[in-house]
């Protein structure tokens, strides 16, 4: 009843203009000095009381508040408590308002946004499971893949705090890992990744660049057969996961392309020397083309008409130059790695997309 209560009473919205809850109000902790505003009390118990309702078992906001801190513990009479570093629950009931099904949960939450609930959780994990670190979980291989799937479930909800919590907890969780711990996850991983990116709120954008850093690092690691030959079976499943991803999400996410293309031109230089990228040549190779038009001066084409003109050249040399700076790019360079790969049978998949772009005039 107590929870329902708490739960009745808090509603999604903030708290800055209850009347009763003044800004300059404020209360210093006996503990440690600190000031805290009544405002700041409201804001903390609301941080707890939804995050509850994520977590779809409402009497866990006991469990959050049953942890010892300045701001639980100021007043009378639990200054007067004899270990201010215990929980006041029994064993038996913490059970009860704090389920083993959501210990593997609460890691992710460690990166809230709010101290208030990262103290709590943190308080949660220590006194009641015996966590000690987030180390102890990412290295347990029972612990991580429901903790993982938790956080990439969190990129894509609805509450800015949750999503911020995942992405800044994402590159924590993937660090060092290897394809047969993330593969059963990668597509969805991908996915929330590419759609995080361009999120509108600031709490979360702050923090995306690391998350995409972390991802194209993972990617391209995933993707690369160093000097093994044969070429490893896990690298052959990420190759076959992920590049066919990209390509798609190129197309379709325009705020992602720069992160796809850089991972691709990484995965297609460490590719070379073997055949992983074969089956992806009708994608890669009209796409690296439009590339060498893409990254020239688009003034270069109007200077060509008057080249004798204004340059005292004629259009076939000022061509021919242009022509020779493009093979000095980047795109160039993957497309002639490309050309080893290059059989009857995909070029007979190549061929018509390259005679469309030949008559557009496309690179």
């Amino acid at each position: 009843l107590i929870v329902r209560d708490v739960l009745t009473a808090l509603s999604a919205r903030t708290s800055a203009n209850n009347p009763f809850v003044a800004q300059r109000e404020k209360k210093v902790s006996l503990l440690t000095g600190t000031t805290v505003t009544p405002k700041e009390r409201i804001e903390a118990l609301q941080a707890l009381v939804m995050l509850a309702r994520h977590l779809e078992h409402r009497s866990v906001v006991i469990a959050l508040l049953d942890q010892p801190s300045a701001s639980t513990w100021a007043g009378y009479p639990f200054t007067e408590a004899i270990d201010l570093q215990s929980s006041c629950l029994p064993a038996s009931l913490q059970k009860e308002v704090c389920p083993d099904g959501l210990r593997l949960k609460l890691p992710v939450l460690l990166f809230h946004g709010n101290a208030a609930v990262r103290d709590a959780v943190q308080g949660v994990l220590l006194n009641y499971f015996q966590v000690e670190s987030l180390t102890v979980v990412i290295n347990d291989p029972a612990q991580w893949p429901v903790t993982f799937q938790y956080c990439v479930t969190c990129l894509g909800v609805a509450s800015a705090s949750l999503r911020e919590a995942a992405v800044k907890a994402a590159p924590v969780l993937t660090r060092h890992k290897e394809w047969r711990e993330v593969g059963i996850f990668m597509e969805d991983y991908t996915k929330a990744v590419i759609l995080v990116l361009d999120d509108m709120e600031k709490q979360v954008a702050v923090h995306t660049e690391a998350l995409a850093r972390s991802f194209r690092g993972m990617a391209i690691r995933l993707c690369d057969p160093g000097s093994k030959r044969p070429v490893p079976q896990s690298v052959r499943d990420a190759t076959k996961m992920l590049v066919p991803m990209l390509l798609q999400y190129i197309e379709t996410y325009k705020h992602a392309q720069g992160l796809c293309l850089s991972i691709l031109k990484e995965v297609i230089t460490n590719a070379n020397g073997t055949d992983l990228l074969a089956p992806y040549l009708p994608e890669l190779v009209p796409l690296l083309i439009e590339g060498l038009t893409a990254l020239e001066d688009p003034r270069l084409a109007y200077s060509q008409f008057h080249a004798e003109s204004s340059y005292g050249v004629t259009t076939s040399q000022f061509e021919a130059a242009r022509a020779q700076v493009s093979k000095s790019s980047v795109s160039s360079d993957l497309l002639r790695q490309l050309v080893k790969l290059v059989t009857a049978e995909s070029m007979s998949e190549v061929a018509p997309r390259l005679r469309s772009m030949v008559n557009r005039g496309t690179g």
